[in-house]
């Protein structure tokens, strides 16, 4: 292991923690740490994957953005799908890590960081692969031979890679022996060395890129569902928010809150708002989980018919704005709404013409919710880094069942319900479930698009949601065009870095070939676009 790597794992570490562990315990016993061993860089790959994977959707706009959870209110670009390219470099840093641990494990004829480097190698090559489509795959991370122009492997060979992986993590940590040491465990800050729970992860990964395919390859994606989902025994999952993959932030310094950027004063936090899309679904079936993620306006306005309340065509009494009927002009821009809690519009490109917003004082327009408070903090409780939620797999189960798949006797209304019943234990209000679940809008109905809008619920501002979104088409998402948004359609995919284009041209120029043109591209000269189709949709007519 390289001395830096050494160097910077305190700093690292510090990063996020275990909601169980306390990380002052790591600094207790130096004198057990006789190497650079798989403990070391296992915390290194875990709070560097998890802090670029949340803060990449928290920070970025471009997926809650597109799947309507906020909306940016000063700055177009990614509420209209106007997107730039994306850099993939700080994943690659963190897989190169995580191919030491692997190398070092497996020198060392250690099961548990084997198994779980192969969890984390499947983890962020299925995010990178999601995310772009083609990429390099079994020649990336291969400098020390001579390899600096990685090939982009196909999707399809990148995913089958992923489900190998998975599988052989799941005989890996199937094994009693050796383990880990207990004065290692503290350095496992998603698990505290729980061998089970990591084996518990591998599966349910695995399903997460089974029900991946299930347009692409239906067959596969049902064997592999169905090999899971029937034999517990051989193939363990999440069977509660416990074996949720999820890091708490300590939120000491900035650097090691949930976002440094929430604490620059309040501009980055102001600048992100919910989206109307998503705050009408949760006013629809009177979410419980609506207060805990966003705060009612400071002024709701009333729009008034005679006779008036006041004489006046516009007066704020006591929190209220009223408004004479007459002077509400309602258009798709310039409307007024009544309700407690209001967003934006999606595809906002006019900031200034929504919700009576002050010309002067648009950012802090009273008449627009927020985030949460909570999101706002440098660390809450509720507030973790989560790379796999135990909710998902139930959805996963759910669809399963939905589809007539072998599952083992999950029933999918029931995993439906397991679902919904997780999330709102995440986010502390699981005392809401019972009233939640009879609503006629909520209770289940037997369709894909339920429950596939369940989950976009509950995957909020977490990339799941895009990339379910594009192999089902839903949940609907309204797209305002041509008045705001670029295309009629969202993006499916994100643009390649340019630095791939500049000095690994030939294999960037046959991965591009390969994406699949659309009549929405940017440019006929460049395919390497948001609206170009990967593989992955590609003959299934989804999303679009």
């Amino acid at each position: 292991m390289k001395t830096n790597k050494i160097s910077s794992i305190i700093l690292l570490t510090s990063l996020l923690f275990a909601s169980c562990e306390d990380l002052t315990e790591v600094n207790k016993n130096p004198n057990e740490i006789t190497d650079a061993g798989g403990y070391l860089l296992l915390s290194t790959v875990l709070t560097n994957s998890a802090t670029l994977y949340h803060k990449d959707n928290f920070s970025n706009g471009r997926i809650f953005t597109a799947m309507q959870y906020l909306q940016i209110l000063n700055g177009a670009n990614e509420n209209v799908f106007s997107w730039r390219e994306a850099g993939w470099g700080g994943y690659y840093d963190i897989l190169r890590n995580n191919r030491q641990m692997y190398e070092d494990a497996v020198e060392r004829e250690n099961n548990f960081y084997a198994g779980v480097a192969l969890v984390m190698q499947a983890f962020l090559y299925g995010y990178i692969t999601d995310l772009w489509g083609d990429c390099p795959y079994s020649e990336a991370l291969q400098g020390d031979n001579d390899i600096y122009s990685p090939k982009f492997d196909r999707q399809e060979d990148v995913y089958n890679g992923i489900l190998s992986d998975l599988e052989k993590a799941n005989v890996e940590l199937a094994k009693e022996a050796p383990g880990y040491s207990s004065a290692e465990a503290v350095y496992d800050l998603a698990y505290g060395g729980d061998i089970r729970k990591w084996r518990k992860l591998a599966n349910s990964l695995a399903l997460r890129y089974y029900m991946r395919l299930s347009e692409k390859l239906p067959d596969k994606a049902r064997s592999g569902v169905e090999k899971i989902l029937s034999d517990p025994v051989a193939y363990p999952v999440m069977t509660s928010n416990d074996d949720a993959c999820a890091l708490s932030y300590p939120g000491m310094e900035t650097w090691d809150s949930f976002d440094d950027h929430w604490t620059d004063g309040g501009e980055f936090f102001q600048n992100r708002r919910p989206c109307r899309t998503f705050i009408k679904a949760l006013q629809n079936g009177r979410d419980p989980r609506l207060p805990v993620w966003f705060t009612p306006v400071e002024v709701q306005i009333v729009v008034e018919n005679p006779p008036y309340t006041y004489p006046e065509e516009d007066k704020t009494v006591a929190g209220k704005r009223y408004i004479h009927s007459d002077a509400a002009v309602l258009d798709n821009d310039t409307y007024y709404d009544e309700s407690e809690y209001v967003g934006l519009l999606p595809n906002t490109i006019d900031r200034f013409r929504f919700n009576l917003a002050d010309m002067d004082r648009y950012a802090v327009n009273p008449h627009l919710s927020l985030l949460a408070e909570i999101f706002r903090r440098r660390a809450h409780p509720l507030v973790k880094a989560t790379l796999f939620s135990y909710s998902e797999v139930c959805f996963i189960q759910a669809e399963a069942a939905q589809r007539g798949w072998n599952t083992g006797g999950v029933n999918a209304e029931q995993a439906y319900n397991d679902g919904i019943r997780a999330s709102l234990a995440d986010w502390g209000v699981e005392t809401g479930f019972s009233a939640y679940i009879n609503r006629q809008e909520i209770r289940y109905n037997g369709t894909l698009e339920q429950i596939v809008t369940q989950k976009w619920i509950a995957s909020f501002l977490m990339p799941e949601s895009w990339f379910d979104w594009r192999r089902t088409g839903y949940p609907v998402l309204p797209v305002r065009y041509p008045d705001a948004a670029l295309k009629p359609v969202i993006p499916v995919r994100l643009i390649y870095p340019e630095t791939e284009n500049r000095y690994n041209k030939a294999h960037y120029d046959e991965a591009v070939e390969r994406l699949e043109k659309t009549n929405y591209l940017i440019s006929t000269s460049k395919a390497d676009d948001q609206f170009a189709k990967p593989w992955i949709i590609q003959g299934t007519g989804k999303p679009w």
